[in-house]
């Protein structure tokens, strides 16, 4: 690295350079962001000043190759000292600002609305090159003081929220992701009312935030449950009052059972230990739908488990290795039960009935699509099922009016327009 000191015209030491939000980097702790494995120059460019920034660039290449420090965006960070403003650098410690865990951290994390941008311009774009929406072409340039993108060829404007479920809202990304990780990482979901109190936000506006980024829990994988050996539950389930609730003149009407109740059909892959789900809306009159939803689901030659109901008498002859448990008498018998997918119905009930208390049927699919994503990315931290969220915001966008019926979707995925 050499070890000239870098002095002034009357000969003592140039004054180091400064890092915004810090007095100085000299004798100070600093954080850089690494992307795909390579430095930032330009973003070196914007803190140092010559002749310390490609020493610095070196350095801390070197470094990285050193300590074969991980540098998989965007969650890791190196942590650099300077001793020295020639340049003695060495490794303190690693991720000492690595991606927020908890939510206390990621409140203190996303209050920086740059901050917020550049996360999620790095998950939209890991190449470091934003692509214009208009013509699709990457040399672009940043206007800092707008916090948008400038195409250089259509000269068209655009900012990171384009093409994406946040996409024309006022309301700033530093509010938006705290509201992400709240009702990707709260159990039994949360309510606009708590997060109008907890973000500042009116309920109206908390109510479409949350239902955008239901939009981005919906799960569009094609891949089938089961397998040769495999096993997979299913089951049907109703969702609504329950009789011993409502007036003695409504139950006199015969409004007990599934009548007047929102029908719910699900599948539970046991696979490895670590189930998933499916779950979809069913008519009240659901044999068909729901034998339609097993076959396009559901691998031949799997290990199909249901209760006694009639509808599911004849899958045995269909490809399914089926047997059935009779609730009426037994709930297992040997590997044979669906306990799975009544756990499972177990914690979306809890959620409505105890976060949302009443969902319109219009809106029912939103908070199954909200509940199973939970489901199936239990086994990860907060952390994970955020950036899980963050990956699929892009290219979803829902409407107010979409939400409130006023718009018919042309195009639908599991009842949601895109």
């Amino acid at each position: 690295m050499g070890t000239r000191r870098h002095t002034n015209r009357r000969g003592g030491l140039r004054k180091p350079p400064k890092l915004p939000g810090s007095p100085s980097i000299f004798g100070e702790f600093f954080a850089l962001p690494l992307r795909s494995g390579a430095l930032h120059t330009k973003s070196l460019g914007k803190v140092y000043s010559p002749p310390w920034r490609g020493a610095v660039a070196q350095r801390m290449k070197e470094l990285i190759a050193e300590y074969n420090v991980d540098i998989s965006p965007p969650s890791r960070r190196v942590i650099i000292y300077l001793t020295h403003p020639a340049l003695s650098c060495k490794v303190l410690c690693m991720n000492k600002k690595a991606f927020p865990e908890t939510f206390q951290q990621a409140v203190i994390y996303f209050s920086d609305e740059d901050l917020c941008i550049r996360l999620f311009a790095d998950l939209r774009w890991p190449d470091g090159s934003p692509v214009c929406p208009n013509c699709a072409q990457k040399r672009t340039s940043y206007l800092s003081t707008r916090r948008i993108w400038k195409c250089l060829e259509c000269k068209k404007q655009f900012s990171v929220k384009v093409g994406s479920i946040f996409e024309e809202s006022p309301i700033p990304l530093s509010k938006w992701l705290p509201a992400v990780w709240l009702i990707g990482c709260a159990k039994n979901g949360i309510s606009s009312y708590e997060v109008h109190r907890a973000l500042g936000v009116t309920q109206k506006s908390a109510w479409f935030m949350l239902h955008r980024i239901r939009l981005a829990m919906q799960c569009q994988s094609f891949e089938k449950f089961g397998g040769s050996g495999e096993t997979v539950e299913v089951d049907e389930t109703y969702i609504g009052g329950l009789a011993r609730n409502m007036h003695r003149n409504k139950r006199a009407k015969g409004r007990t059972g599934g009548v007047g109740k929102q029908a719910v059909f699900g599948l539970l892959d046991r696979r490895n230990g670590k189930s998933r789900v499916k779950i979809q809306t069913i008519p009240e009159a659901w044999k068909n739908d729901a034998l339609d939803i097993i076959r396009n689901t559901v691998e031949k030659d799997t290990n199909l488990y249901s209760d006694e109901h009639g509808t599911y008498r004849f899958l045995g002859s269909e490809g399914f290795n089926h047997a059935f448990v009779r609730h009426a008498e037994f709930y297992v018998d040997g590997a044979v039960h669906t306990n799975g997918i009544e756990n499972f119905w177990s914690l979306l009930k809890r959620t409505i009935k105890g976060t949302y208390v009443s969902v319109e049927p219009f809106h029912m699919f939103r908070y199954l699509d909200e509940q199973s994503f939970r489901f199936n990315e239990r086994f990860g931290n907060d952390a994970d099922r955020f950036l899980s969220i963050m990956a699929q915001v892009a290219g979803r966008r829902v409407t107010y009016k979409k939400l409130t019926g006023k718009q018919e979707d042309q195009t639908q995925i599991n009842g949601e327009g895109i």
